[in-house]
C-alpha cells in the first residue's frame, strides 16, 4: 500500500514536467513571405511600391529600402505577390508558404 501511495505522489510531482514539455511541442502552422522590390536596370530598391498578396488581400507599401513582409500566413498555401508603382511595369511572383518558415519573393520592376 505504501508503494502505491509513493507512486501516486511521484506521478503528481512529474505531471508539471510533462505539461511543460508538451507545450514546447507546439508547431507553428503559419508562414511568412518577404522580399525586396528593386529596379531591373539599376538594382536599386524602389520605394512607394504597393505590394499586394492574393488570395489574402493584404497590401504593403515599401519604404526607402524596398522591403516588404507578410506574416502569419496560412501554410502551406500558394500566394500571388504583385508589385505596382506608377512609371513601372507590374511585377508578380507565385510562392508557396512553409509552416514555421520564411519564403523569399524578391521582385524586380522595369521602368516604362
Amino acid at each position: 500500500m505504501k508503494n502505491k501511495i509513493n507512486l501516486v505522489f511521484l506521478a503528481i510531482a512529474l505531471l508539471p514536467l510533462f505539461s511543460i514539455s508538451c507545450s514546447n511541442m507546439l508547431v507553428d502552422v503559419n508562414g511568412t513571405i518577404y522580399g525586396t522590390v528593386t529596379d531591373k536596370d539599376t538594382g536599386e530598391p524602389i520605394q512607394n511600391v504597393t505590394v499586394s498578396l492574393s488570395p489574402d488581400s493584404r497590401n504593403f507599401t515599401t519604404g526607402d529600402d524596398g522591403i516588404f513582409e507578410f506574416v502569419g500566413l496560412k501554410a502551406p498555401s500558394q500566394y500571388e505577390v504583385q508589385a505596382q508603382r506608377e512609371g513601372y511595369a507590374t511585377a508578380h511572383k507565385t510562392v508557396t508558404t512553409i509552416a514555421g518558415g520564411d519564403v523569399n519573393a524578391d521582385l524586380t520592376m522595369k521602368k516604362l
